[in-house]
């Protein structure tokens, strides 16, 4: 008798690498994608690392978060919303990077970094 093989894994990835968010926006949402639906749950961990933005209360680009995304059986989408902060400070655009680890159910696809870069609105002198 032939026995059934399981489902391939699918691979879990950001839906694309780059974001660009206006300092005054709120927040940026950011997808993460499966390539195929799976029969069983997902999940894949994820988290914000400073880059020239900073995540430090004293100077305050944008707020740190991390957390686990779940999948249920279907899904392929989810969203990861990273709360911007508006500050008065003439400064650059800055960069921070959120990363994709730990994948339960699928690989690691790629990209598994994505970076977000915060336009600054504030007008320089």
């Amino acid at each position: 008798a032939q026995v059934p093989q399981p489902d391939p894994q699918p691979w879990v990835s950001f839906s694309t690498s780059n974001y660009t968010v206006g300092e005054g926006d709120g927040s940026v949402t950011i997808t993460v994608t499966l390539s195929a639906s799976s029969t069983q749950t997902v999940t894949v961990d994820y988290e914000t690392v400073d880059g020239t933005a900073s995540s430090w209360p004293d100077e305050r680009d944008y707020v740190p978060t991390s957390g686990t995304l779940t999948f249920a059986p279907g899904e392929t989408i989810k969203t990861i919303v990273v709360t911007i902060v508006e500050n008065t400070c003439c400064e650059d655009n800055e960069t921070f990077t959120v990363m994709l680890s730990n994948p339960v159910g699928a690989n690691l696809g790629s990209p598994s970094t994505a970076t977000v870069t915060i336009l600054d609105d504030d007008v320089c002198p």
